[in-house]
C-alpha cells in the first residue's frame, strides 16, 4: 500500500516537470530578436592638417558583425559642410560598405571635427533604429595667422598693435583696415602690397568716444582666397 503522502510527492515531481517542459517549449517557439550591428575601427579619426576653403574627402569602412542582414535608413550630418555618399544601403552578415565623407572646411580656423550618424536596421523585420557615429577631425590652417584674438582699450593703454603673418602662398594683400567706432582709428601699411608679414596699429581717442557705443571691432579687408575678412571685437574700458 502507498501512503498518502507519498502520492503527493509523486504528483509534485510530475506537475513540476509538466512545467518545465512547457516552459522550454515556449522559449524555444518564442521569436529571438537579434542584435543588430555595424561596425567601424577608425572612427574617430584625425585626417590631418587641412587649408582653408578645400575640400577633404575620407573613406569609412563599415561592417555588418550581425548575422542578419542590416539596412542603412539614413544618414544625419551634424555640419552642412559636410556631405555623405554610401557605396551600399543593404548589407548581408559579415557584408561590408563604405560612407565617404566630404568636408568643405570654408573659412574656418583650428581644430574641426565633423560627424555623421548612420541610422540603420533589420531588414527584414525593421525594428528599432540603431545609430553608428563616424567622426574625422582635422587641424583647419588658416592662410593667415594674427597675434591678437581680442582688443581691449582705455585711456592709459590706447594703443594695440595688429601683426598679419601669412602661412602658405600667395602672401597676403591688405585692401583696407578700419574700425566701426569713431573714437578708434586704425593706420596701416602701404596698401595692395603682399607681404608675409604685415603690422597695423590701433589708436584709441577718448575725446571721440560716444557713450551707449557698443559691438566696436576692426574690420580686416585681404585679397586671401580663403578668408578675405576679419574682425576683431574691441572692448572699451571704463
Amino acid at each position: 500500500m502507498i501512503h498518502p503522502t507519498a502520492k503527493l510527492a509523486t504528483t509534485d515531481v510530475i506537475a513540476t516537470v509538466f512545467f518545465l517542459f512547457t516552459l522550454v517549449s515556449v522559449i524555444a517557439l518564442w521569436p529571438r530578436t537579434e542584435t543588430a550591428f555595424l561596425k567601424c575601427d577608425e572612427s574617430p579619426i584625425s585626417i590631418g592638417v587641412v587649408k582653408q576653403n578645400t575640400v577633404k574627402k575620407h573613406e569609412f569602412a563599415i561592417v555588418n558583425t550581425s548575422d542578419i542582414p542590416l539596412k542603412i535608413i539614413r544618414v544625419d550630418i551634424t555640419c552642412t559642410c559636410t556631405n555623405v555618399i554610401v557605396s551600399t544601403s543593404r548589407l548581408e552578415p559579415n557584408g561590408k560598405a563604405t560612407v565617404g565623407m566630404e568636408v568643405s572646411t570654408g573659412s574656418r580656423r583650428g581644430d574641426f571635427s565633423s560627424k555623421v550618424n548612420v541610422l540603420y536596421q533589420q531588414d527584414k523585420d525593421g525594428g528599432k533604429l540603431e545609430s553608428l557615429p563616424l567622426v574625422a577631425s582635422c587641424y583647419i590652417k588658416p592662410h593667415y595667422e594674427l597675434n591678437i584674438k581680442r582688443i581691449e582699450l582705455d585711456e592709459r593703454h590706447a594703443f594695440a598693435k595688429i601683426t598679419i603673418e601669412s602661412n602658405y602662398d600667395p602672401p597676403v594683400m591688405l585692401k583696407s583696415a578700419y574700425s566701426n567706432n569713431p573714437a578708434i582709428t586704425v593706420d596701416t601699411p602701404r596698401l595692395d602690397s603682399p607681404s608675409h608679414n604685415l603690422e597695423l596699429s590701433v589708436t584709441y581717442n577718448p575725446e571721440k568716444r560716444l557713450n551707449g557705443f557698443s559691438d566696436s571691432f576692426v574690420k580686416i579687408e585681404t585679397d586671401s582666397p580663403y578668408e578675405p575678412n576679419y574682425s576683431i571685437p574691441i572692448r572699451i574700458l571704463d
